[in-house]
């Protein structure tokens, strides 16, 4: 089994688990107006995306010979986790649209015009903020609800904080990077990816179900190495797909990115091999709220002209290498690291 037949498998179990949690709530079941209100909007956005997480929870389960529904609470958990980070990310970044609908906070916005309510846009920011307070809230209810040790069940729970931290740091990290005129350098922005994106992507739902599975801390190690490897990769893929994606696949407006101003790896190289004429022009596009795709076009054109996708593969060859490498001293029959291998095409070859 590869790692796309294993994900279409994987993914309706975690749907199916995360609409009866919600569906069936007792809080939200009664509470009016806003329980049900909530309840809808989540079970709409948590069941539309690509389940990464979730998946990943219960393919590390997988790798260490676990074959029950035990890590299902747990991926879906996950599930809500990130759609609490989404919805609270598209209100720093003001986006209106993900994974091809309208964000919690644009929803709300619509629904407080509709209502005639005083400031739509802030008042429907507020409720996202509130919606995606509850969704971290939930989730964490989720993973109390594991039939298992109080033990193993407090191992899961501080894993999972820790790395919730860590996202908010890396946040408040690339909203502080983004604040300032000065370029950050490459380190810098390696290690945004690496807090608030890689390590929870990948490390996390990995060892989450590898500890489910009764791994050792060695094997747990060796999964939050290969995670990060893999998650930074993850990372500089959506870069990419945010310059030269199709909207239709992405499921969100392509070169965002670019109108918010955001520094990444393909930013940094750009300006660093750029001349200084060229360098001002840059900067009066980076950050432009109404780029047009005349503008998108010439900063693609740049790019590619100044050799940027040969260091970007590079970079992604280093990072690959260390995957494998920790990949190879895990203690899995032959077939999950076959798995595994097939998650690195996955992730590498993806168009959304």
């Amino acid at each position: 089994m590869d790692f796309s037949s294993f994900a279409t498998d994987a993914k309706p179990q975690i749907k199916t688990h995360l609409l009866s949690y919600l569906e069936t709530h007792s809080i939200l079941s009664t509470m009016h107006p806003w329980g049900k209100d909530v309840q809808q909007r989540l079970s709409d956005v948590v069941t539309q995306g690509k389940m990464i997480r979730g998946i990943l929870v219960l393919l590390g389960y997988r790798l260490f010979g676990g074959t029950e529904a035990t890590a299902v609470p747990v991926a879906s958990a996950l599930e809500l986790f990130h759609t609490s980070l989404l919805i609270h990310d598209d209100i720093m970044d003001q986006d209106s649209l993900r994974r091809g609908m309208k964000t919690i906070s644009a929803q709300y916005q619509e629904h407080a015009a509709t209502n005639t309510m005083i400031d739509p846009k802030r008042t429907g920011e507020s409720l996202g903020i509130c919606a995606g307070d509850l969704g971290f809230f939930l989730g964490f209810e989720l993973v109390n609800t594991l039939d298992t040790t109080p033990e193993l069940k407090q191992k899961l729970l501080k894993i999972i904080s820790n790395e919730l931290i860590l996202v908010g740091l890396g946040q408040m990290q690339d909203i502080a990077l983004g604040a300032k005129t000065a370029m950050p350098t490459e380190e810098e922005i390696l290690t945004v990816y690496r807090y608030k994106t890689a390590r929870y992507t990948f490390s996390l739902p990995l060892m989450l179900g590898a500890l489910l599975a009764g791994a050792d801390t060695k094997q747990l190690h060796l999964l939050e190495l290969a995670g990060e490897a893999l998650g930074l990769i993850f990372q500089i893929k959506d870069d990419e797909l945010g310059i030269f994606g199709d909207e239709k696949m992405t499921g969100k407006p392509i070169g965002s990115d670019i109108r918010e101003g955001k520094k990444t790896l393909y930013r940094l190289y750009l300006e660093t091999t750029a001349d200084t004429h060229t360098k001002q022009h840059l900067s009066t596009l980076f950050g432009k709220k109404h780029l047009t795709d005349e503008d998108l076009t010439l900063i693609r054109t740049r790019i590619n002209e100044k050799k940027i996708p040969e260091k970007i593969t590079s970079r992604v060859q280093s990072l690959a290498a260390d995957f494998h490498s920790a990949c190879r001293e895990l203690e899995i029959a032959e077939p999950q690291k076959k798995l595994l291998d097939s998650l690195y095409f996955f992730i590498t070859k993806r168009n959304s």
